[in-house]
């Protein structure tokens, strides 16, 4: 379906699917106050629901009337005026009307005009006639503000931002990667809903990860502000919560409020770092190393951990203690385990982890620069101008395509497909996942380890190529993470299975056991020599092998796929 043939109303629709379903699955959570202001909205006609789901998707809580044009709702004034008749809305609020956030979205042609009304002078630039127009009484302001334009207060959010908490198992989701079914945009695949384990088993647990996420935005507003003191008693406040927390079953761990806690807590360790105080922010840290639930995170607080160790003179074998159990975690991946051991290697407490990886042969290119296409570098080739990619491609002379990571994680999602898609308890909570709530933690392979090893065998002793065919005509265009069905072809998925011969099923097994760090750093180019694989990285002048990508040239050597690294200088 193209754009164009999408029915306006699908943001309404996307609405609907979002609160029926938090009201059917987790009705009992609301309170009687919210439920009401839910079913009233509800029961206003259509085009009412439709204005206000419009301004509850857009920035902010305040908006102009000339800003609220969408054809589908029709004449907008008796929807807006059914919407405050219902409490929904208010028009030209004087507090809101008044204050300085207000005044700045004016338009530097409008604050003149404004000025003019005021009997001020219209000269100047907008900070200049914003801070003028500051200094006139605010309720007067409000009172001309509304003869440029009318200005209308969104109310009453809070019950569909807890249905939003409640449907994706986040506060921030990407509306627009949301697509209904009945768009024939897209498909689901058809899992089992779980029914008996919702996200927030009652009101006490929603409530309790709410807070600890006001908590993590007062505390980045605190960072913000430079106000320290502010920070570190909130810093406080969240730690004391993780000694407290009990250990949250799998398909809660999305919604686990110890998330804000660490996020805070490392926050409050970096901020007291760049105020110089860093025996302090190892005291924290250490603390949130022992406190702590995310391997991934514990990583990064040793790392800074070992840094304000070095800054402040202590003994660096404190951190060793903390850290041990870190170190003996299978959920530690291994970008985050080279990581800590290159911080342990530079405070002289283990080897340097770099000198064990195996390195890729280097192709050297020389190219002929032919300007810019945005902020990207192209390269002429054959009279043509090519992207360092393409260019290097070129010369190579091998079929192939430029790739990085969308043919292996499409590879991954074709071939793991049931057990991306198992039905563990919990995992699917609505019909509109592409993925199950763990698949972007740590704690994806633990939680189907057996179902892992089944695969790998039967990938092992039988057909991938064959395996990849049916699985994309079984499954596609069902939604999954990280499949890209426009993008590749069956035949390419194929050839290139083929090509990859028994370096196939080890590489989509580490992809497996942390899809969301392990997705990343796979070669540019893949390209056919032979009939064999070649993987090449690219590198530009100036650019540099980073971590996730060296890790990976190291496991593909060892398991005998072929890997070269192309520097291109220019000519």
């Amino acid at each position: 379906m193209a754009p164009e043939d999408i029915p306006p109303d699908y943001y309404w629709r996307y609405f609907r699917a979002v609160v029926d379903t938090a009201l059917e699955q987790h009705g009992h959570l609301f309170s009687a106050p919210e439920r009401e202001r839910i079913d009233a909205l509800l029961a206003l006609p259509r085009p009412c629901q439709q204005l206000y789901v419009r301004m509850f998707t857009r920035k902010g809580d305040l908006f102009r009337s000339s800003k609220l044009d969408y054809p589908e709702i029709g004449d907008l004034q008796p929807v807006l005026e059914a919407l405050e008749g219902a409490g929904f809305v208010r028009t030209d609020p004087p507090q809101r009307l008044g204050d300085a956030e207000t005044l700045a979205r004016l338009t530097v042609p409008e604050l003149k005009r404004l000025a003019a009304l005021l009997e001020l002078a219209t000269a100047g630039r907008k900070s200049e006639l914003l801070e003028r127009l500051a200094e006139t009484d605010a309720e007067r302001r409000a009172g001309w503000l509304s003869e440029l334009d009318h200005f209308h207060e969104l109310l009453h959010q809070e019950p569909f931002l807890l249905c939003q908490v409640l449907f994706f198992g986040n506060r921030h989701q990407d509306q627009t990667a949301f697509v209904l079914v009945d768009l024939e945009v897209s498909a689901f695949e058809d899992y089992p809903v779980s029914r008996s384990a919702p996200l927030f088993p009652d009101r006490s647990d929603l409530d309790e990860y709410l807070v600890a996420a006001a908590r993590w935005d007062s505390g980045f507003e605190r960072a913000e502000e430079a106000d320290l003191d502010g920070l570190l008693e909130l810093a406080e406040a969240s730690l004391g919560s993780l000694d407290d927390r009990a250990e949250l079953p799998p398909h809660r761990r999305r919604v686990d409020p110890s998330r804000y806690d660490e996020r805070l807590a490392q926050l409050a360790g970096r901020e007291l770092e760049r105020a110089g105080e860093h025996g302090r922010a190892v005291a924290l840290y250490e603390r949130l190393l022992q406190a702590g639930r995310s391997a991934t995170r514990a990583a990064r607080v040793a790392d800074r951990m070992g840094l304000a160790l070095k800054r402040s003179g202590e003994d660096p074998t404190r951190l060793v203690e903390p850290l041990e159990p870190w170190l003996a975690s299978p959920s530690l991946d291994d970008i985050s385990r080279h990581q800590v051991e290159l911080r342990l290697f530079r405070l002289g407490l283990g080897d340097d982890p770099r000198a064990r990886l195996l390195r890729p042969e280097v192709l050297e290119f020389e190219l002929e620069a032919a300007g810019y296409q945005g902020p990207k570098a192209l390269y002429r080739v054959d009279e043509e101008a090519l992207s360092v990619e393409e260019a290097v491609h070129r010369r190579l002379g091998c079929p192939g395509m430029w790739c990085e990571n969308v043919l292996y994680s499409t590879l991954f999602g074709l071939l793991f497909w049931d057990v991306i898609f198992a039905p563990l308890e919990g995992m699917f909570q609505h019909p509109f996942q592409d993925a199950p709530l763990d698949y972007r933690t740590e704690f994806f392979h633990p939680h189907r380890t057996d179902r892992f090893g089944a695969r790998i065998a039967e990938l092992t002793g039988g057909d991938p190529v064959g395996l990849v065919l049916e699985a994309h005509q079984a499954h596609a265009p069902r939604r999954c993470t990280g499949v890209a069905w426009d993008a590749l072809e069956p035949e390419v998925l194929a050839d290139a299975a083929r090509a990859m011969g028994p370096g196939l099923v080890p590489v989509l097994e580490r992809i497996g056991r942390n899809p969301r760090r392990h997705r990343r750093g796979l070669p540019d180019l893949f390209v056919w020599c032979d009939g064999r694989a070649l993987l090449v990285e690219v590198k530009g002048p100036g650019d540099q092998v980073f971590l996730e990508q060296a890790l990976w040239h190291d496991f593909l050597l060892r398991h005998g796929v072929d890997v070269r690294l192309a520097r291109v200088k220019r000519a």
